[in-house]
């Protein structure tokens, strides 16, 4: 009878319940609530009996309504608020039933039964949550349960996924704008198409980073990620190796505390997951060090790899042949970036600056290539030229290493001094020319003088007029800077070997009665002929013989030269 009576009776008869004042009496109110007279969502009239009964907020999304009250059960009803039942008491609580915030009917009975929805629904559902209830609760999360409760239920809210089967947290999924998860699909969950392929894929991405999405890898992924590199199976090896090194420099790491642990720090830095520099340009002079791996792929590209402890960045002509040498340069950051990345590869052993030792030990190593051990009187082979325009020049990777050493002479003059015991290792850049070359080799210190008066003994000894810049340093090493006796000696014994003790050349003939000469002036200034003998002397044969073999001949008039 009572669910057929017109809207306007109804308002009558529950005027008329209400001004009998049935409402001071709990036994009278219950009473009522066995009338078929309230209103539900789905536009029912019932009796509320045994029922537990809340209000239904107008801030809750009604789509997939039906779904998720089927499994609630039927002794839960939610009424219409806008219903003539609300007239018949001051409050509903009077009638026993609850008006509860939208952020507790989601956190008791949407949530639970979330999986039910379809997928088209469960976007709209999230949607509403994060256009309409979201802010609310963030904002007051610390001062109510209720929204506090909410929150949490969101982030454990298994919501996201291809089917209902297969639903997970949001925490299980990662940002589709973080390059280090887009080179490892196998690896991690992205969001759904439907939230990330839209224009309002930002507001998604900031509303899911707020109730769990992976922002960015723990360092147990990172470490992870690193051997899976290291490994040399990436498809985008090199790639993968630079978005990883970046990724470890970053701001957002470094807010992590990554670098927090020495547990993490010694793990990464002994990983060969970092891709070495490009030193093509260097490596036709002398080979690099040796990397820690080499991955050669099918074609023909190879990739080397190396740790970062005890690689070097930045001064690639100081350190190349030392060092491994990562491809990073620090001067592409503010101050405050740079000396924060310094920072991270100090804890990882990486030599930010060359030292001393570094770069004389780069020069020695230099000194042993093909550079030094050519014939200086042979045409220079075709190896020796540069194979690329961009290739750097042996005489400017030399002055570049002379210039450190240089700077740092005041400061760390003793270990410079070391040069000193390699006045026999070729470590000069000198410019010859012949017919088909022209370019820098390598010779002695002690083939070196820093006086013109050397031209006139080439080619044994040289004047490098272009390196007085770095005198300093190569006095150190050796280099002189007048002609002594030490200088002639050496001349004539080259000859000797040169002429292979045969007749000498025209040319050569010169420079050897000039260095005598030489010799007979200088004994003639300082008398001390120390060390001087064995010497190598022309013979009437024009070839050079030790002194000591030699028979002084006083009817022979050698032919003037």
């Amino acid at each position: 009878y009572f669910a057929k009576l017109a809207d306007r009776y109804l308002a009558l008869l529950v005027d008329y319940l209400r001004n009998i004042n049935f409402s001071v009496d709990p036994a009278s109110c219950s009473m009522l609530r066995q009338l078929p007279i309230f209103l539900t969502i789905h536009g029912e009239m019932i009796a509320l009996k045994q029922m537990q009964c809340y209000v239904w907020n107008p801030n809750v999304n009604k789509i997939g309504m039906k779904k998720w009250l089927e499994h609630i059960g039927s002794t839960i009803v939610f009424l219409d608020g806008t219903g003539e039942w609300r007239r018949l008491a001051s409050s509903s609580s009077d009638l026993r039933i609850d008006a509860v915030p939208a952020q507790e009917i989601y956190t008791r009975f949407i949530f639970p039964n979330f999986s039910c929805l379809e997928e088209k629904e469960r976007y709209r559902q999230l949607k509403h949550i994060k256009d309409h209830l979201f802010e609310e609760s963030q904002l007051f999360q610390n001062q109510d349960d209720i929204h506090a409760n909410f929150i949490d239920a969101l982030k454990d809210l298994p919501c996201l996924g291809p089917d209902s089967q297969t639903l997970k947290c949001v925490s299980n999924f990662c940002s589709p704008d973080e390059d280090v998860f887009e080179l490892f699909p196998e690896k991690f969950n992205f969001l759904p198409k439907c939230f990330i392929g839209r224009e309002e894929k930002d507001a998604w991405v900031k509303f899911f980073s707020e109730i769990g999405l992976k922002m960015y890898p723990t360092s147990t992924e990172f470490i992870e990620l690193c051997e899976h590199v290291a490994e040399g199976n990436h498809p985008k090896l090199r790639k993968a190796s630079q978005t990883l090194l970046k990724a470890l420099l970053s701001k957002k790491a470094f807010e992590n505390n990554w670098h927090s642990t020495q547990h993490f720090i010694q793990t990464v830095s002994e990983i060969s997951f970092v891709c070495t520099a490009d030193l093509s340009h260097l490596t036709w002079i002398k080979d690099a060090h040796l990397p820690t791996k080499t991955i050669k792929r099918g074609n023909g590209v190879t990739i080397t790899l190396t740790k970062l402890n005890g690689a070097g960045i930045n001064e690639y002509e100081l350190l190349w042949t030392v060092m491994p040498v990562i491809e990073l340069s620090l001067w592409n950051f503010d101050m405050r970036t740079r000396a924060r990345i310094e920072s991270i590869l100090n804890l990882c052993h990486v030599v930010t600056a060359p030292t001393t030792d570094q770069v004389i030990q780069n020069i020695i190593n230099i000194s042993k290539s093909v550079f030094s051990s050519i014939s200086l009187f042979d045409k220079c082979p075709e190896k020796l030229k540069p194979p690329a325009k961009n290739a750097k020049d042996l005489k400017e990777v030399m002055l570049r290493n002379f210039r450190f050493l240089n700077s740092h002479i005041k400061k760390e003059r003793e270990k410079i001094e070391e040069l000193n015991s390699y006045c026999c290792v070729p470590i000069c850049p000198i410019i010859v020319e012949d017919s088909n070359f022209r370019g820098a080799v390598l010779v002695k210190p002690c083939q070196t003088v820093l006086s013109s008066q050397a031209r006139e003994y080439h080619p044994f000894l040289y004047y490098p007029h272009d390196l007085f810049e770095v005198a300093s340093v190569l006095e150190l090493a050796g280099v002189k800077r007048e002609i002594e006796i030490s200088h002639l000696r050496f001349v004539l014994e080259e000859a000797y070997h040169c002429s292979a003790q045969k007749t000498l050349d025209v040319n050569t003939q010169k420079v050897v009665y000039a260095a005598i000469k030489k010799v007979y002036e200088l004994l003639k200034s300082n008398g001390n002929a120390k060390g001087l003998i064995p010497l190598y002397l022309p013979s009437h044969h024009q070839n050079l013989c030790l002194s000591t073999s030699l028979y002084y001949c006083d009817k022979y008039q050698p032919r003037e030269l």
